[in-house]
């Protein structure tokens, strides 16, 4: 089962990167890149297909922290693509937009695609993995799925056992290699409102008899 976004997600996982002391292009190359880098361990365990990327809250750039910037009033932009190998030509296009308007996005969403593991057969998904980017004091990047499959029970608490075996272990690897390609310190005490984050696993809430919740 799988939540539309403006649900909210059903577990994230957030890296931080330190802080943010320039609202300046150099530092949004970095953001990218280090996007990419994410994005790449995803879609070697098929978990993300990128294809599109949208730039959203927008701050006027220039040699100060977000906290001395003022707020742009510009919509969302997204750019689309079909493959990360054309992921530099993207950079060189944000580049651009940077330095012609004299902007800065605090957010950074990356969606597509991911692979779900079935008894029979495997199948796609739209935003079975995605990743949020932001910049506020410190730069964090989140890993966010709108899937139940890394749950022993589904959201409204029927069993999927063979799904969730099938599965479980690819996420969990994921995060690990990203945690540890990157360096990221692991945000602690992460809430959502559908599961229990335990590590790189998560757990279904249960109701005080120890019942799986129906979170739907």
């Amino acid at each position: 089962m799988e939540l539309p976004i403006s649900k909210g997600p059903v577990a994230k996982w957030t890296f931080e990167n330190g802080p943010i002391n320039k609202l300046s292009w150099p530092n949004l190359e970095k953001s990218l890149v280090n996007l990419e880098q994410v994005a790449s361990v995803l879609k070697s365990q098929d978990l993300l297909n990128p294809n599109t990327i949208c730039l959203s809250k927008w701050m006027i750039a220039g040699s100060h922290q977000v906290v001395n910037s003022n707020r742009v009033e510009k919509p969302t932009i997204t750019f689309s693509f079909n493959s990360l190998n054309s992921y530099p030509e993207l950079i060189l296009q944000c580049r651009s937009l940077i330095e012609e308007e004299s902007v800065y996005p605090l957010t950074i969403n990356l969606l597509g695609s991911g692979m779900i593991k079935g008894e029979v057969k495997n199948f796609d998904v739209d935003n079975l993995i995605w990743i949020s980017c932001t910049t506020l004091e410190i730069f964090r990047i989140s890993i966010m799925t709108q899937s139940d499959v890394w749950l022993p029970f589904a959201l409204d608490g029927k069993p999927h056992e063979k799904t969730f075996k099938l599965n479980e272990d690819r996420l969990t690897n994921a995060l690990s290699e990203i945690q540890l390609l990157t360096g990221f310190k692991l945000e602690e005490g992460q809430e959502c409102d559908y599961s229990i984050i335990n590590g790189f696993r998560i757990e279904n809430i249960r109701y005080s008899d120890g019942s799986i919740a129906n979170v739907l």
